[in-house]
């Protein structure tokens, strides 16, 4: 089932942690590396809800859109409003979900309830073959190489730009 998240009311925090578990490793060795481990990633996970309490839900149109199936929250992933697409970031599959199809079922599933007129817009590694694969079979196509991250304004060099329409015939 298909979950739009709006607000932090809305939010199981713990659920979408699990979810991001290895990104929030990541975050929690580089940016707090002095902290003993369960500390950092306490401290990481604190800042990444409070990045989306105060920066990312604020803005109207905003969305963390959540994949479950059978209770649990298996994938999730970011939508921001920008003036001519959606900018998509933060696709994941919770650690011991993946390669069961989560992400490419999460991606159709916002893509139909964003509607034919829909484009959305995102920078996959291009060293992450299984996220190129998933995008490629979700429609989306290389805009550009190097990426542009639109969201910020900068050009990602190890990154392809994504970009998914739907087809209008």
């Amino acid at each position: 089932m298909l979950l739009k998240i709006t607000s932090m009311d809305d939010l199981d925090v713990p659920a979408l942690m699990a979810i991001y578990a290895e990104g929030n490793e990541e975050n929690a060795a580089y940016f707090f590396p002095d902290l003993p481990e369960p500390e950092r990633i306490r401290k990481a996970e604190a800042e990444f809800a409070r990045f989306l309490r105060e920066e990312f839900f604020p803005k109207m149109e905003n969305v963390q859109y959540v994949l479950e199936e059978g209770g649990e929250w298996v994938a999730a992933l970011r939508l921001t409003k920008l003036a001519d697409c959606w900018w998509l970031e933060a696709l994941e599959t919770k650690p011991g979900e993946r390669r069961k199809g989560h992400a490419l079922k999460l991606l159709r599933a916002v893509q139909a309830e964003l509607g034919p007129e829909a484009v959305i817009r995102d920078c996959v590694s291009k060293r992450n073959e299984p996220s190129l694969r998933m995008h490629f079979a979700a429609g989306f196509e290389i805009e550009n190489d190097p990426a542009m991250d639109y969201l910020l304004g900068e050009i990602e060099e190890r990154c392809f730009g994504m970009r998914f329409v739907h087809n209008i015939l």
